[in-house]
């Protein structure tokens, strides 16, 4: 949450900008774990891999589909702003508006408005009418490189839990106590980044992520495919 001084008025914005993007990569990581329990040896591999290349292929569409919506945004912004003085009179009265729906009285919001409009007129209405900040467009290759890895890190936790075990029945349990650990332990973090309760959200991502699996068993025996 973020608090900007306008004289005697205090704005409270509340950003979730951040929360949501590390509780996607939260996800990511929720998202590593089960498939790499599913299977074991090198094909636990494979199935890091190919994980991570189509959650990284995943993330790459969408954010460059999201970084296209937002420059289309503020292209028309700059469209509207060079159609006269009584587009940029209209557009200013806009920018008022929301000033003045956050509580700030009219005659200050007024004078912000001039005040922003008059500094960097796009990157005000960018930020306050269209949530957009120009200095921070969505980057799809990070993202795409970032969600890879966080799908990674969690398809290793099962991994390398039971790396060293040759023994089948003590492997198992060593990757469903440490497959369930990392669900537990990652659900709570995503619920605290997303503010919701931790152990509702710990127990419904443990829930979810066992019953994935059990859906998986079931239709691998459906189709004579072995499901470790």
């Amino acid at each position: 949450m973020k608090s900007k001084n306008l004289g005697d008025v205090t704005i409270q914005e509340i950003h979730h900008i951040s929360e949501n993007i590390s509780a996607q990569r939260v996800s990511a990581i929720e998202n590593g774990i089960i498939p790499s329990l599913a299977t074991e040896g090198r094909e636990s591999v494979a199935a890091l891999i190919s994980g991570a290349l189509s959650m990284a292929a995943g993330e790459y569409v969408s954010v460059s589909s999201q970084r296209d919506a937002e420059k289309v945004d503020i292209e028309l912004e700059v469209l509207e702003q060079s159609k006269g003085s009584e587009a940029q009179e209209r557009e200013l009265e806009e920018l008022t508006q929301i000033y003045v729906e956050r509580g700030v009285p009219v005659d200050l919001a007024r004078q912000v408005a001039v005040a922003l409009t008059e500094r960097d007129v796009i990157r005000a209405h960018a930020r306050d009418e269209l949530g957009i900040d120009v200095d921070e467009l969505a980057n799809p290759l990070q993202a795409a490189v970032v969600s890879a890895l966080c799908f990674s890190f969690g398809a290793a936790i099962p991994l390398l839990s039971a790396i060293f075990i040759s023994d089948q029945t003590y492997r198992l349990i060593a990757v469903a106590l440490s497959t369930t650990a990392g669900l537990l332990v990652f659900g709570i973090l995503g619920a605290y980044l997303g503010g919701a309760g931790l152990l509702k959200g710990g127990m419904r991502v443990i829930l979810g992520g066992w019953l994935a699996l059990g859906v998986s068993y079931g239709v691998g025996q459906a189709f004579n495919v072995e499901v470790a």
